[in-house]
């Protein structure tokens, strides 16, 4: 069941802030494979302003993912085979990142935004994308932190422990994935 809230998301930036009248789709239990056929329609949707900013909401079952970058195998903690044979599978996507493990009843978020001329940084982006997590993490009386000595840090940390990883893609300056 789909529902569907329209809201303000306000992201707030170190000397601006933005505000989008988004729609917020909450779809529950969505594969990799169906989230990335969803996202290739939204995206271009939101580019020919079929649709407004939408953030969706989902989980998906047991299943590894890598973005736009080569595997590396030293991500993985086992072979590949011992995910495989508990039928947690490998998918590819366009997103930006490195390797991720979906889990069951995990919550992944997946802002479609039309980036406005004067938001069209993507690291700016990352950034502000991060706050509202921060944020967010804060309010669930969750304090977390950046980590930034390496482009595979970004995200959010709880001490050595990753609490939020964020991939994103852009194309026409409409991000997709998170």
């Amino acid at each position: 069941m789909i529902s569907s809230i329209e809201t303000t998301l306000q992201v707030t930036g170190l000397n601006s802030t933005f505000s989008y009248d988004t729609v917020a789709l909450n779809l529950g239990i969505v594969s990799l494979d169906e989230a990335d056929g969803l996202m290739r329609i939204l995206t271009e949707w939101r580019f020919e302003d079929r649709i407004a900013d939408t953030l969706l909401l989902m989980s998906h079952p047991p299943s590894l993912a890598v973005g736009a970058r080569e595997l590396n195998q030293a991500d993985l903690l086992l072979p590949l085979s011992y995910f495989e044979n508990q039928g947690i599978y490998l998918y590819k996507n366009v997103r930006g990142g490195g390797l991720t493990y979906h889990w069951e009843g995990q919550l992944v978020c997946y802002p479609v935004l039309k980036l406005k001329f004067n938001e069209q940084n993507i690291s700016n982006y990352m950034y502000k994308l991060e706050e509202v997590a921060l944020q967010t993490l804060k309010d669930l009386g969750i304090i977390a932190e950046r980590k930034r000595e390496k482009t595979a840090q970004i995200g959010l940390w709880l001490g050595n422990n990753k609490i939020a990883s964020m991939g994103i893609h852009v194309s026409k300056w409409v991000t997709s994935w998170g």
